[in-house]
């Protein structure tokens, strides 16, 4: 059985057809790349699958759920994420954000902080973590998004068009990470 199933999926904003007769089975082994022209629905499948938006009809079924119930296994990093560069949060705050909705009250713990600087570990962003979110390069950037929604222990993660305005080294680095994730059993589906 698919990780991720969408059957007969169709979707509208108002009366105007995004997405027709959407199928598709997904496995986590696989790493998926989701191509098409602007306009063409691609980012709005995405919200789709994270339960954001509802279908017009047909289903989706990620990891035995609805979108909206397996939303917490999956991680999403967004194709621009706008900052405040007067604002004075460090990567590792940003990093944490990721388990804000595992939280009750408080500050975080020495274990969530722990498994902050794991996530940083992983996308190779450690040595940066008291570095404000504003002084990193795009590519630096878009490895902190990715080691959010790891520490959140996301399945899944799903990237909108994460290269855009990453200079060629910042791509194959990104491209490098996301392969070692998958091969190391994140889901990656990619537009």
């Amino acid at each position: 059985m698919a990780d991720v199933t969408i059957r007969n999926l169709n979707f509208a904003y108002e009366k105007r057809e995004i997405l027709k007769d959407i199928n598709l089975s997904y496995e986590l082994r696989d790493f998926l790349a989701i191509f098409g022209p602007n306009g063409g629905g691609k980012s709005t499948l995405l919200k789709l699958l994270l339960g954001l938006l509802r279908p017009s009809s047909g289903t989706i079924e990620i990891l035995g759920r609805s979108p909206a119930l397996a939303r917490a296994q999956m991680g999403y990093v967004p194709q621009f994420i706008a900052i405040n560069k007067s604002f004075p949060i460090s990567v590792l705050e940003v990093v944490l954000m990721g388990l804000i909705d595992k939280k009750i009250f408080g500050f975080y713990s020495k274990s969530e902080r722990e498994q902050a600087m794991q996530a940083l570990g992983r996308v190779g962003m450690q040595d940066l973590a008291d570095c404000r979110i504003s002084e990193l390069s795009g590519g630096q950037r878009q490895r902190v998004y990715i080691a959010r929604a790891l520490c959140a222990k996301a399945k899944i993660l799903l990237l909108d068009e994460p290269l855009a305005s990453i200079d060629t080294m910042g791509q194959v680095q990104i491209y490098e990470l996301l392969k070692s994730l998958n091969e190391s059993g994140c889901g990656i589906i990619l537009i």
